[in-house]
């Protein structure tokens, strides 16, 4: 038999190609962590493409919840998998405010060795790292996901104020903006991992069996229920025809409180604070100013630039910037919108999170230039995770 519970919740109707993936990815989830689950699932639409490599404890749950958008609780031992946020989730919902709240938790050392590239994700607290590893595998370009399946235990990050030039374009494409990204960042990364998670357990007690699983009905189950335990269930007339999937044994207890759990309503609450525009741009300027403010008089390595010029904003020219020594790329950019070495250039700080693990060229795949002819890359690999 399966060592393990799920708990699929879905619509009255049947949509097998849905329910089959649902099964197969759950399956395979369970199977390779053995422990018990209670999940709420969307059987109008398929999941979303997921990985699940290897056996990674709460790491792997926090990569799954991630992944079908749901909030992961632990209750007797089964890990439910459910709708209804919780209120530490709430920042979750926009995952930009997230990751700055997230960085602005830190503590001033903490976020300078993250300036410094010499803060690891497996370093910081458990719940700080499962905030990190949602954002990273919902910002990060199609690749955290992998990122965070292959190299669990062996991710670096780093803080960066990147400057940029808007400039006003001869082309009628409006504002443009060059990046100057600098290409000697580096992300370092821990050089090895930190072994096998622990084993999640699973409760092995209870008196309803439902086998290795199987999809069926809140009505269904409550009437296998009632034959085992010889006892009768009042059931929510509306909740009644949804589907399940459902293995394992149960309690009567476990039975009760994971369906409680995975069918609680998510209620009308107010919005937290750091939710508008303004609260969130004071919360970006506030980690711009611990991170970077004391060393505002650093160069950039762009010209006479420094990083106070990023954090307050100055405008300037080309002409001004370079003199006649115009970095190749620039020239090329400001050919491209018929930039003259006169016109005003607004430069400020791009911030974001650089996230590496090893292997990231693997990642990314081959590099080539327009042609389609293969070139070495230029720049250290990192996700960027901007806000």
């Amino acid at each position: 038999m399966l060592a393990a519970l799920v708990v699929i919740a879905g619509t009255q109707a049947q949509q097998p190609d849905q329910t089959r993936a649902w099964l197969d990815l759950l399956l395979k989830v369970a199977k390779t962590e053995n422990a018990s689950f209670c999940v709420d699932v969307d059987e109008t639409a398929m999941p979303a493409p997921f990985q699940y490599l290897k056996r990674d404890g709460f790491r792997g749950l926090d990569r799954l919840a991630t992944a079908i958008n749901r909030t992961r609780t632990t209750i007797d031992g089964v890990n439910v998998f459910r709708r209804r946020l919780d209120e530490d989730d709430l920042r979750l919902l926009n995952p930009h405010e997230h990751v700055i709240a997230v960085l602005n938790s830190l503590s001033v050392t903490e976020t300078n060795k993250l300036r410094q590239g010499d803060l690891y994700l497996s370093a910081l607290p458990s719940t700080i790292q499962r905030r990190f590893r949602h954002a990273i595998a919902l910002l990060g370009d199609g690749l955290g996901d992998s990122m965070l399946a292959e190299y669990p235990d062996r991710i670096g990050m780093r803080l960066v104020l990147d400057p940029i030039a808007v400039f006003s374009s001869r082309t009628g494409d409006g504002n443009v903006t060059l990046q100057f990204l600098d290409e000697k960042t580096k992300v370092p990364v821990p050089e090895s991992g930190g072994g096998e998670p622990a084993p999640l357990g699973r409760p092995v007690d209870g008196e309803v069996d439902f086998g290795d699983g199987e999809i069926t009905t809140l009505r269904e189950i409550c009437a296998r229920a009632e034959r085992v335990l010889q006892k009768s269930f009042w059931i929510d007339g509306r909740l009644a025809p949804s589907r399940y999937f459902i293995s394992g044994t149960f309690t009567e207890k476990r039975l009760l409180d994971v369906i409680a759990a995975v069918t609680e309503p998510f209620p009308v609450t107010p919005v937290p604070e750091g939710h508008n525009r303004t609260e969130f741009a004071a919360e970006r300027q506030r980690l711009i100013a611990i991170a970077f403010g004391p060393y505002s008089d650093d160069k950039v390595g762009v010209a006479e630039l420094t990083i106070g010029d990023l954090i307050a904003g100055k405008s300037t020219t080309v002409k001004e910037l370079f003199g006649t020594n115009v970095p190749q790329r620039l020239k090329a950019f400001m050919a491209q919108y018929r930039i003259q070495p006169d016109d005003r250039a607004e430069i400020s700080g791009e911030l974001y999170l650089a996230v590496a693990a090893p292997g990231m060229a693997t990642l990314f795949g081959a590099s080539v230039d327009g042609l389609g002819n293969p070139v070495p890359y230029s720049l250290p690999h990192f996700i960027k995770i901007g806000f």
